[in-house]
């Protein structure tokens, strides 16, 4: 393949069958292209590097699910009433450390024994990019923690039996139905939550991105525009002028 087929071929599937993807389709399907155009150019097959021709639609970042303050309280209310201490306990820890720390999936699977300070209510996690970091949860989920380690002397804080992210994704699915949500949840809505929530109450961007782990200021800045977002539709909602017709001022 040269240049001029790889350019046809780009122009024919946008012009064609690509026409009617939405446009997050077609920027996957234009990236696969842009690397294949990359490597050929890197491996002396074609003379020009032709990714930077291949254009990309733009993609508009999507916003992240949320439970609102009532949802969360339902899944504790839930949790509250459990007869099985033992099942009461866990339930209540990993929700209280997917909403309460803001904890990934993945780090609340891996936590060690050895990694837990219930002095200072915090726990060493490894977080994406390989590198570990303190993560605080909140005092109320000391106790819990506490049980959970009296009940077993294994490496793992979840145990018995071991927790897997299947587990914990059903657990969590199971919990919001259970609860009487009228949608579905997963356990990174709850980490979502955790930011919203604090943004919501005043906490500094700086301090959420120290929160949630985040390397870069850009992923964090995601839930200000989220806010903004909740702005303008209560905007739409309450203010006096969304809620009357102007037929008769246009007579």
């Amino acid at each position: 393949m040269d240049e001029k087929d790889l350019l046809k071929f780009y122009k024919k599937a946008i012009n064609g069958p690509w026409r009617e993807l939405s446009n997050k389709t077609k920027a996957r399907k234009i990236s696969s292209i842009r690397s294949f155009a990359k490597w050929l150019f890197t491996n002396s097959y074609i003379e020009s590097d032709l990714s930077s021709h291949l254009l990309t639609p733009a993609v508009p970042q999507s916003l992240p699910n949320y439970l609102n303050i009532d949802e969360v309280l339902a899944c504790i209310n839930y949790i509250d009433k459990i007869e099985d201490t033992e099942k009461r306990t866990k339930l209540m820890l990993i929700f209280g450390l997917l909403y309460g720390a803001g904890l990934r999936a993945s780090e609340v699977v891996s936590i060690l024994r050895a990694n837990i300070d219930l002095k200072q209510n915090k726990l060493l996690v490894k977080v994406k990019g390989g590198h570990e970091v303190w993560k605080h949860f909140p005092k109320r989920l000391n106790s819990y923690i506490k049980k959970t380690l009296d009940s077993h002397q294994e490496l793992k804080l979840f145990s018995q039996p071991e927790l897997t992210y299947p587990k914990l994704y059903k657990t969590i699915r199971d919990l919001g139905v259970k609860a009487g949500l009228h949608k579905s949840i997963h356990p990174h809505m709850l980490r979502h939550s955790f930011a919203t929530h604090l943004l919501r109450e005043g906490t500094d961007l700086r301090e959420l991105q120290e929160l949630m782990g985040h390397q870069s200021l850009v992923s964090t800045q995601v839930y200000t525009h989220l806010q903004t977002d909740d702005i303008l539709k209560s905007l739409e909602k309450s203010h006096p002028l969304s809620n009357r017709s102007f037929e008769n001022d246009l007579d």
